[in-house]
């Protein structure tokens, strides 16, 4: 039970008491799921963010859960069992690319649909959202000037990224590192029980 949590679900142990009972029943008997995966763009072949989503993606079909993920562009092959849903691209010119995504997805996504809704970008409501980038609130004061928090494209960051660790916007956090876990914690105040590690598996062919 804990493997096939941790390995395929990427939802540590401790964390799956946090799953409502009827949904942790379903994981634990096996049980085919249908799960969103929100993740902008899809390809494999480009990042370790994407090689992680494929992980994942290729864990869950294994295990006969249904698929479907929510993307701008996706880079793979489709089946049943694994959909995509194109998310559209807003018409309308953007300074933030990241803050659009997330309001063109929660146009088109429909939680009650789905037994998880697992984002591997910023969006929110959901019931998992993994950590697969550096916090931005974190990351901008070492890589920019005191004047970036003027730009359009940071302050909608910053303010998507506050909105989805809220704890009412999301049900739990996956890091990979505790170092990660500990700015959720100290710099969102997003509750520590729900904030779980599960570190980046290791190639070892």
């Amino acid at each position: 039970v804990k493997n096939e949590l941790q390995n395929h679900l990427e939802i540590p142990f401790p964390a799956s008491s946090l799953i409502p009972g009827s949904l942790r029943n379903e994981i634990f008997c096996g049980l085919s799921m249908n799960i969103a995966i929100v993740k902008r763009k899809y390809d494999p072949a480009v990042g370790v963010a994407e090689k992680y989503a494929a992980n994942t993606l290729a864990g869950l079909v294994e295990r006969l859960h249904s698929i479907t993920v929510f993307a701008e562009s996706f880079s793979g092959e489709t089946s049943e069992q694994l959909k995509w849903m194109k998310v559209p691209r807003s018409v309308f010119p953007t300074l933030c690319r990241t803050m659009s995504f997330h309001r063109q997805v929660q146009k088109i996504l429909e939680p009650e649909k789905f037994d998880l809704v697992y984002a591997l970008s910023r969006t929110f409501p959901a019931d998992v959202f993994r950590v697969t980038e550096q916090l931005h609130s974190e990351w901008l004061p070492i890589r920019y000037s005191r004047l970036a928090h003027l730009n359009p494209r940071h302050r909608g960051i910053l303010k998507l990224e506050r909105q989805v660790l809220t704890p009412e916007n999301t049900g739990f956090v996956v890091t990979n590192s505790n170092l990660v876990r500990k700015q959720v914690i100290d710099g969102f105040g997003f509750p520590g029980e729900r904030v779980v590690v599960v570190r980046n598996g290791i190639d070892r062919g």
